[in-house]
């Protein structure tokens, strides 16, 4: 017998409240370094031509590795914070890689969440479709 099953990754999503009752934006993730470091001068660097994030680019890496979750810069915020956004697309293909390699798991792909989308509205979030082994 198969067996799907449907993961609907929460940190993609919006939630259904109105913006002003949203206390933080889901899928992004801000950080500041201290200043002096290797990471503050590319900050500094970055806060001078806020169209160039590429050197930013290798800090997000690492510390998207660090935390398990990969990471893109996103902007530059007052203060010189951060703004990192979650990089959606590579997560969920690596939590379906993850899936796919377990023993029992027959299939595991990805598809686009359905519903509806408009003005004031999140757009759905990916989903791994799984599809276990009998067993």
């Amino acid at each position: 017998m198969k067996t799907a099953l449907f993961l609907v990754i929460p940190l993609l999503t919006a939630a259904a409240l109105p913006a002003q009752a949203q206390r933080f934006i889901p899928g992004e993730i801000m950080a500041r370094f201290v200043s002096g470091s290797d990471a503050g001068a590319a900050v500094e660097g970055a806060a001078r031509d806020p169209q160039n994030l590429g050197p930013l680019a290798p800090i997000a890496s690492l510390l998207g590795a660090s935390a398990g979750v990969p990471l893109q810069p996103s902007r530059i915020a007052s203060g010189n914070w951060v703004v990192l956004a979650i990089d959606a697309e590579a997560l969920v293909d690596r939590i379906r890689g993850q899936l796919a390699a377990r023993d029992n798991v027959e299939t595991a792909e990805i598809r686009e969440g359905g519903g509806r989308e408009g003005p004031g509205q999140a757009t759905p979030p990916p989903k791994v479709v799984v599809t276990f082994s009998s067993g």
